[in-house]
């Protein structure tokens, strides 16, 4: 008998489907799942921030959207600001950029809860051509590029 280790999908009522994954292929599904952006984030390589309502440090950025995380002081607020400007401490940066939020949450709360760790999540919303070649070589610059993404003939602008 084998001991290997299968993923096992099920839906439910009338479209009930079963999918026998295992290993690999196991793991390309779950993060297709979890996955589901149009371009891919990279880790940023140097220290970049963002003031965007909040001064944060960028997590991870693509040509898609970005990930930071900020210090929220005395509660959310409501000030949702549409652009944002991207710098980094090598004196890299791009102005008001558009923004969209899709996500803010706590990642680590204080115990007075006047002082949270927060991670937001945004989209970039309608760049113009020359704000996608900016963003581009933004991200060239400054984030983590694995060089086998490039080798596969993508590229991450999308136009």
């Amino acid at each position: 008998m084998s001991h290997e280790k299968f993923l096992v999908v099920g839906g439910y009522g009338t479209k009930q489907k079963t999918i026998f994954l295992h290993g690999e292929d196991a793991m390309t599904y779950l993060n297709e799942k979890r996955n589901r952006r149009k371009f891919p984030r990279f880790r940023t390589e140097r220290e970049l921030f963002v003031l965007h309502s909040d001064f944060g440090r960028i997590e991870e950025i693509g040509i898609g959207g970005m990930a930071f995380t900020y210090v929220e002081k005395n509660g959310p607020k409501n000030d949702q600001r549409k652009k944002g400007t991207l710098f980094s401490k090598e004196d890299d940066y791009l102005l008001e950029l558009p923004l969209k939020t899709i996500s803010d949450h706590i990642v680590c709360q204080s115990t007075s809860g006047k002082l949270n760790i927060r991670k937001r999540v945004v989209v970039f919303d309608d760049l113009e051509r020359k704000e996608v070649d900016q963003l581009e070589r933004f991200i060239l610059n400054n984030a983590n590029i694995q060089t086998k993404f490039f080798q596969q003939g993508a590229t991450a602008s999308p136009y």
